[in-house]
């Protein structure tokens, strides 16, 4: 038997291993590139969104009419169906439009009705109104009691944890009416 030794070490083809290596990075940086790409992209498209929305709020704050021709619009559509539910139901006692237009008259600016319950045929209301602090709320109860539309006013609940999301104070009152 033959021994042969060497004290040089075997040279190995380590060239295959670095091309590989350096396709994988090409190929990790050409990836890089497209999703940069990709992102300049949608971030161009977003800023032409958010541009368009500016000027159309800056312009849309120029013009203060538009909201309150807006807000009259809204009125009239709500009267309109208050007119429509009520020919259909066929009340004999005062009309849901009428309480409505009371409601508009003695409400003060910063409160505002969130709910409303009309029994036409019992002539009883459940009101829930809600405001900034309970001073305009309590001016719109006085005046209520002052209506001689309405022969009894209580206020069933003030609250103002349930007006959390509101930021205020909430007044649940129940009308009844006059025969």
């Amino acid at each position: 038997m033959k021994l042969i030794t060497s004290f040089v070490p075997t040279r190995r083809d380590s060239a295959s291993m670095v091309a590989v290596a350096l396709a994988a990075s090409a190929l990790v940086l050409v990836a890089a590139a497209l999703l940069m790409a990709i992102a300049a992209y949608g971030l161009h498209a977003k800023s032409t969104e958010l541009m368009t929305r500016l000027t159309a709020l800056q312009s849309g704050s120029q013009g203060s009419a538009q909201p309150a021709q807006r807000a009259m619009q809204d009125l009239a559509s709500v009267r309109d169906r208050v007119r429509l539910v009520n020919g259909m139901v066929g009340l004999h006692g005062t009309s849901t439009l009428s309480l409505l237009e009371i409601f508009e008259r003695l409400l003060p600016d910063t409160a505002y009705v969130v709910s409303l319950q009309h029994r036409a045929e019992s002539g009883e209301v459940v009101l829930l109104v809600t405001a900034d602090s309970a001073t305009p709320l309590t001016a719109f109860l006085r005046a209520l009691e002052r209506e001689p539309q309405f022969q009894q006013v209580l206020l069933l609940r003030q609250s103002s944890a349930a007006a959390k999301h509101t930021g205020g104070v909430q007044f649940e009152i129940r009308l009844k009416e006059r025969a």
